[in-house]
């Protein structure tokens, strides 16, 4: 007989056959698919914003550099009427008044230093005393995601120059 089963096909039964020493017999038979039913299936997947894949976000994340990091699942549950708002939240930063005008404000990092600001890849120029003003940058709404590097030693070195001792703040916008 001639048995053959696989699974999700239908089992194939042929025979009997005589076989006697020294014989060679050929064969040939098909499995006919039988796919198998299942009651469900729950698939499950972390969704991620392409352009903070495609930035380098998570695998800095996922590295020892030690920065902060939200993305926008994490924004969504932060009420906030600026962008400088997401930075109370973090350990470690400071929104702190500027003194340029009504609610002006910078973002500041240990004693008062001012970090370097980067959206989407690219340094901002700032003054040496008003520091970082995400306010007149950027919107809360446009923000996906947020890595704050607290001092040059945690700063990706893509981001680092001679200029990064007080850390980097790199905003990441649609």
């Amino acid at each position: 007989l001639l048995y053959a089963t696989a699974l999700s096909y239908r089992t194939y039964l042929d025979g009997p056959f005589r076989v006697v020493p020294g014989d060679t017999l050929f064969l040939e038979f098909r499995l006919d698919p039988q796919p198998l039913s299942v009651d469900s299936i729950f698939v499950s997947v972390e969704a991620r914003e392409q352009r903070l894949q495609m930035a380098g976000f998570y695998q800095r994340r996922r590295s020892a550099y030690g920065g902060a990091f939200l993305e926008y699942k994490d924004l969504e549950d932060i009420p906030a009427l600026r962008a400088s708002d997401y930075f109370m939240r973090i350990p470690g930063v400071s929104v702190v008044p500027d003194g340029g005008g009504a609610g002006r404000v910078r973002v500041t990092v240990r004693n008062g230093c001012s970090p370097n600001l980067f959206v989407d890849g690219v340094k901002l120029v700032r003054s040496r005393r008003n520091g970082v003003r995400i306010d007149e940058v950027v919107r809360p709404d446009q923000i996906v995601g947020i890595e704050v590097f607290r001092n040059s030693a945690q700063v990706p070195s893509q981001y680092d120059d001679m200029d990064s001792r007080c850390g980097a703040i790199l905003i990441w916008t649609h």
